[in-house]
Order: structure tokens, then C-alpha cells, then sequence
């Protein structure tokens, strides 16, 4: 009798977890007395050590979820090394490949359009089909290493497009870094004349504003590499 009263209790108490009333913790209070709690007590401790363990259980599978989540993070991270990898080589592949078009002059490397003429912004247009810049000269030096090299009218990246007088390089979009005016120039002729190129006369290779639209050669830079 004493163990089916139990049973009862037991059972009942399950019910009252989940939607406990006063009313009904009275009636079992009176029902089964003294012994029934005796009997009770153990099995109530024993399912909050139950309950400690399925917390502990928890606290374990987060625990190993956060691991996979590192370990995945680890995985991008290598992913992420490889792919950097596989950019700096095409990097240097293409760079290889620039090589085959240009010649290095100087310190540099250099594409110099002999055959077709162009405008300074068709020019521009093919030095980045090359993957490279209109030269910007940095030093009398650069310019004296090209000299043999040049056409009568070659195209370089300094003009004044943005503000009549300010010349700057298109390759960085700050104030060209060296110049070496012809005597007398730039003289901004007619007022259209907004390009520099390098121009040939008796005294030699120096810079002249020139009309943008007028066709030269051009002599193209290669990106220096990162």
C-alpha cells in the first residue's frame, strides 16, 4: 500500500512540475502524511542532481560546438593563406607576362609605341590594356635613359586638365614630381594645348604642352610591383 501511495506521489508531483496549484500540494500534504514526504525526499534529491547533470551536458555540447566553430575558423584561415597565395602568383605570372611587351630601361620597365600614333587619351587607354601607366618621369635620370629610345612626339602622364596651370601626374593624381620645359613652355597655345609629351628639337628632348587630341607615339610605364 505504502509503495502504490508512493507511486501516486511521485506521479503527482510530476504533474505539479509542470502546472503545480495550491489546491492540489494541500490535498497530497494531507493524503499522504510524514512517511510519503520521507519516502519522496530522496527521489526529489536525486532528480535536481539529474537536472545538474543534463545542464552539465549543455555546458559540454556548447563547448564542443565551439570547438568545431575554431576548428572551422582554422580551416578559412588556411583557405584564406592558400587563395592570398594563389593571388600573388598570378600577380607574378602577370608580371612575367608584362615582360614579355616591355623592356627594361633604366631601373624601369617600358612599352614605347613606334608604329601607331594615338591621342593622349587613347594613350592612356592602351598603357592600362597593357597593365601598365603612361611614364610618369620621376628624375632627369629616367628621362636621360629614354632618350635613345623615343619618338619625335611621345606622350608621358602629366597634364592640366582639372585646372589650367596645375600639372599633375594621372598616374597618382598628385603634382607631377619632375619637369624640363622646352625654353618658353608650357605656353598653353591657342588655349587647347592641356597634355604634355616629350617633343624633339635642336636642343634635344625636353617636355611641350600640346593639344590632347594631337596624334604622337607614347611611352608606357609598368606598375611597380607591391
Amino acid at each position: 500500500m505504502k509503495i502504490i501511495l508512493t507511486t501516486i506521489l511521485i506521479s503527482r508531483l510530476i504533474l505539479i512540475g509542470s502546472s503545480q496549484t495550491c489546491k492540489e500540494s494541500k490535498e497530497l500534504d494531507n493524503n499522504c502524511g510524514r512517511y510519503c514526504f520521507t519516502v519522496v525526499k530522496p527521489v526529489l534529491e536525486h532528480t535536481v542532481q539529474l537536472q545538474k547533470q543534463v545542464d552539465s551536458q549543455d555546458l559540454s555540447q556548447k563547448l564542443k560546438t565551439q570547438m568545431k566553430f575554431e576548428n572551422i575558423e582554422q580551416q578559412l584561415k588556411i583557405l584564406q593563406d592558400e587563395v592570398a597565395k594563389l593571388k600573388l602568383n598570378s600577380v607574378q605570372e602577370k608580371l612575367e607576362d608584362q615582360k614579355g611587351l616591355f623592356e627594361k630601361i633604366g631601373s624601369k620597365y617600358y612599352y614605347i609605341e613606334r608604329h601607331q600614333g594615338s591621342n593622349w587619351f587613347t594613350a592612356v587607354h592602351k598603357c592600362h590594356e597593357l597593365g601598365g601607366h603612361l611614364a610618369s618621369l620621376q628624375n632627369q635620370r629616367e628621362l636621360d635613359a629614354l632618350i635613345p629610345k623615343l619618338q619625335p612626339l611621345t606622350w608621358i602622364d602629366i597634364n592640366d586638365l582639372g585646372h589650367k596651370g596645375v600639372y599633375l601626374s594621372h598616374t597618382t593624381g598628385h603634382k607631377a614630381p619632375f619637369f624640363n620645359w622646352h625654353q618658353g613652355e608650357p605656353n598653353h597655345s591657342f588655349n587647347i594645348e592641356r597634355c604634355v609629351l616629350l617633343e624633339y628639337r635642336a636642343e634635344g628632348y625636353n617636355m611641350n604642352d600640346q593639344d590632347c587630341n594631337v596624334e604622337g607615339s607614347f611611352i608606357c610605364e609598368m606598375y611597380s610591383p607591391k
